[in-house]
């Protein structure tokens, strides 16, 4: 969020001022006395540490995995992303996904900065969750999943990513980053 939207509710006061003059007669201001209160919003915090999962082809079907612990799937605690917020006066705060279709700040049909043997991964919104897909259609195939889950989302990795040559990376230790800013929206 690049700035707290302000946003001002006028409360009026009704009846709770009343004016006395020097002899003693009153009168009630019933009007023309406003408090405006000014809404607080849930801020990024730009102090906070990022979070970073990491899965792994290497888990994939027919892939060449090395040990227990790689994974298809990365969970984003609720408390993880809390952490990425200043909630302000009006905690707690509520997360979901972003399943915005069109207008400002939607990821549908956006790229995702990411390719499969070639072909740009693109966001879908499919139901309550956002997939990376590849193609369209019914030829259009989900590369990965960002889906709510128990406490948090779940990330899952269902097919490869191209990675740089070998040669020029760093071999299988290769990664490659998937931004998922604008994923998430704090309430």
């Amino acid at each position: 969020m690049a700035a707290a939207i302000e946003m001002a509710l006028e409360a009026l006061v009704d009846e709770v001022v009343v004016a006395t003059d020097s002899d003693g007669d009153s009168v009630t201001l019933d009007s023309g006395v406003t408090v405006l209160i000014e809404n607080d919003v849930p801020v990024l915090d730009d102090q906070a540490e990022p979070i970073e999962l990491t899965v792994h082809e290497d888990a994939l079907e027919g892939g060449n995995p090395e040990g227990d612990e790689q994974t298809t799937t990365a969970k984003f605690t609720f408390a993880q992303l809390s952490g990425l917020v200043l909630a302000g006066a009006d905690t707690p705060l509520s997360f979901s996904l972003n399943l915005a279709t069109d207008g400002e700040g939607a990821l549908h049909g956006t790229d995702t900065g990411l390719t499969q043997n070639g072909e740009p991964i693109i966001w879908q919104v499919v139901g309550d969750e956002l997939h990376g897909v590849v193609g369209e259609g019914a030829e259009a195939e989900t590369v990965f999943t960002l889906a709510e889950g128990d406490d948090g989302f779940v990330f899952t990795l269902l097919g490869n990513i191209d990675h740089g040559a070998l040669d020029e990376g760093t071999g299988d230790d290769d990664t490659e980053s998937l931004s998922l800013a604008g994923a998430f929206v704090a309430t």
